[in-house]
């Protein structure tokens, strides 16, 4: 397991971190903003442990969690965005604890039909 902490990621052309393929890293205190697409998107089978982040003004989704991926997402700051906060789609899940995720200009969670994440915890959805 890779470990990427204490970065800012910013004002890139695609997502600021892209988890992908059975890859699964932790990611804690790094603060990801300012792209021109999603903050964080996860993919084909990508889990990891992201913790701590502060995730805020990306053009797409907070985090997009997609095609069978199933990470974890843990209090984290998700706000600002300019689409969801967090977007679960194609067959992927999650398990959201104790996320602040407020102020983004579409829902703060927006799941596709059939998705089920595992919300544990405290967290604030605004």
């Amino acid at each position: 397991m890779g470990v990427l902490e204490y970065n800012e990621i910013f004002d890139n052309a695609m997502a600021g971190v892209w988890i992908k393929t059975d890859s699964n890293p932790h990611l804690r205190y790094n603060k990801i903003h300012d792209g021109l697409d999603g903050g964080i998107c996860i993919f084909n089978g990508g889990r990891g442990l992201l913790e701590y982040n502060d995730i805020f003004r990306n053009t797409q989704a907070g985090v997009l969690i997609s095609s069978q991926s199933h990470p974890k997402l843990k209090r984290n700051r998700i706000y600002d965005g300019l689409a969801a906060g967090i977007e679960i789609t194609n067959n992927a899940t999650a398990t959201l604890e104790a996320n602040h995720v407020f102020n983004n200009k579409f829902a703060g969670i927006c799941l596709a039909t059939g998705v089920q994440p595992d919300m544990k915890g405290l967290y604030k959805i605004t």
